[in-house]
C-alpha cells in the first residue's frame, strides 16, 4: 500500500474516564498503595488520592500506546483530545506530539479565549478545533444549522492571536456525500488563516496579565477523573473576560507553568482560588515583596492571604445582591461578600446594598503596600 497513516486525533479519551471499581484496578491501587480498599464516595477517607490514582493510570496508559506508535511509526503525530487542556491542568508528561480540542458549538469565542491562553503555556505544538455547525435538540435528536465563513473567521482569530493552528470539524452524511457549498466555506476560513500565519503561528504573547488556573484548588474541587464540566471554572473564565474587555494581554497559567516565571508578570491575578499549595503562596508573597502586583479576587482568597491584606475579616462570606460605586450609574455585583474592618490596607471602592451611596457602605476593594510591591 501507498497510503500510510501520519497522524491522529483521539477523541473521548481523558474526558471519558470513569472511576473503575473493577478487580483489575483494585489490584493495582492495592499495589500502589498498600490500600486494601478504595473510597466509594467524597466523604471517605483517600478519595482524593484515588481519583489522583486513577490520572496517573490514564497516563501510564497513554505513554504506553504511544511509545508502541512512535516506535512504529517514529513520524506519526497523535494527540489525545482535550489532553493537558484547561480540562487537564497537570504538568505534560505523555508523550502527545500536540495539543488539541473542539471547542464549544455555541459559546464558540469564549471557549476559545480561555483554552488558547491555557494551552499556549504548555510548551507543545497546539491547534483547537472549532464544530462548523451549531446544534440544538436533545440528546437523541440533533439539529444542524451550518456556520457561515465569517463566523468560523471570527472564532479561528480568537485562536490565531495566540499562535496557534485552527481546524473545523464537519460530519459528512453517512453516504459519505459532502455539501460542495461547504468546501468554498472552509476554503474562505482557509484563506483568512493563512494570510495571517506569518504573522501569527507559534508567537508568544507578551507577558502583562497571568491569571492563576490553580491546578491543586481544581483538583481538590473537581468531582471527576479528567474533565471540567461541573463550573469549575466559572471564576476565573468571568475574569478572564472582564480584563479582556479592559484591553489587557493576558496568560492563563497554573502554578506548573508560572513556577519560577512570576517576575515577568507585572500583574498575577488570583479569581476565587479556595486554596494553595504552601511554598507556591509564599512565592506570591515573595513576588509582591519584590515590586510585582498580586490582584485577589473572592471571599476564598482573601482567606488565603489574610495576613497580607492589611484588613480583618468579619464573619462569614454572605450572598450579596450589592451595587458597585466606581464613579459611573451603579452596577449590581451579586456574589459572595466578606465584609472587612481595614487596618492597613486602604479602600479604593464600596459596595451598596441599594443604589443609594449615601449609606450603608462597605469595603468592595482595598489596596496593601507589601515590600516593594
Amino acid at each position: 500500500s501507498t497510503y500510510s497513516l501520519d497522524g491522529a486525533w483521539i477523541d473521548g479519551e481523558c474526558w471519558g474516564t470513569e472511576i473503575d471499581y473493577s478487580p483489575m484496578a483494585l489490584a493495582a491501587w492495592q499495589k500502589a498503595t498498600g490500600y486494601e480498599d478504595a473510597p466509594l464516595s467524597p466523604d471517605e477517607p483517600r478519595w482524593h488520592e484515588w481519583l489522583e490514582f486513577h490520572r496517573r493510570q490514564f497516563e501510564r496508559y497513554l505513554t504506553h500506546y504511544l511509545d508502541e506508535l512512535h516506535a512504529s511509526v517514529p513520524d506519526v503525530e497523535i494527540t489525545s483530545n482535550w489532553m493537558y487542556t484547561g480540562f487537564v491542568p497537570r504538568p505534560v508528561r505523555a508523550p502527545i506530539d500536540f495539543i488539541s480540542g473542539d471547542f464549544s458549538a455555541q459559546n464558540s469565542v469564549n471557549t476559545a479565549r480561555f483554552e488558547a491562553r491555557y494551552i499556549a503555556n504548555t510548551g507543545l505544538p497546539w491547534d483547537l478545533m472549532a464544530w462548523g455547525f451549531s446544534w440544538w435538540g436533545d440528546g437523541t435528536t440533533r439539529h444542524r444549522t451550518h456556520k457561515p465563513a465569517v463566523q468560523l473567521q471570527q472564532e479561528a482569530a480568537v485562536v490565531l492571536s495566540q499562535g496557534g493552528g485552527f481546524q473545523v470539524y464537519y460530519p459528512p452524511t453517512r453516504a459519505g456525500w459532502f455539501d460542495p457549498h461547504l468546501v468554498d466555506v472552509v476554503g474562505e476560513v482557509a484563506d483568512f488563516c493563512r494570510e495571517r500565519q506569518a504573522v501569527s503561528h507559534k508567537t508568544e504573547s507578551v507577558p502583562q496579565v497571568a491569571l492563576l488556573l490553580s491546578s491543586v484548588a481544581f483538583y481538590d474541587k473537581t468531582p471527576s477523573v479528567l474533565r471540567a464540566y461541573n463550573g469549575e471554572h466559572n471564576a476565573l473564565e468571568g475574569t478572564l473576560h472582564a480584563l479582556l474587555e479592559c484591553g489587557y494581554s493576558v496568560d492563563v497559567v497554573a502554578e506548573h507553568q508560572i513556577a519560577g516565571q512570576l517576575d515577568d508578570y507585572p500583574v498575577i491575578v488570583l479569581p476565587e482560588v479556595h486554596r494553595l499549595a504552601p511554598d507556591f503562596r509564599a512565592s506570591l508573597v515573595d513576588y509582591v515583596h519584590r515590586g510585582g502586583s498580586l490582584l485577589l479576587i473572592g471571599a476564598e482568597t482573601a482567606q488565603l492571604f489574610g495576613e497580607e491584606l492589611g484588613v480583618t475579616l468579619i464573619g462569614e462570606p454572605v450572598l450579596c445582591h450589592d451595587y458597585l460605586d466606581v464613579g459611573m450609574p451603579m452596577g449590581m455585583c451579586e456574589g459572595i461578600w466578606q465584609e472587612i474592618e481595614p487596618v492597613t490596607a486602604r479602600v479604593v471602592g464600596r459596595r451598596y446594598p441599594t443604589f443609594d451611596p449615601r449609606k450603608h457602605g462597605q469595603p468592595a476593594a482595598t489596596v496593601k503596600d507589601l515590600g516593594k510591591g
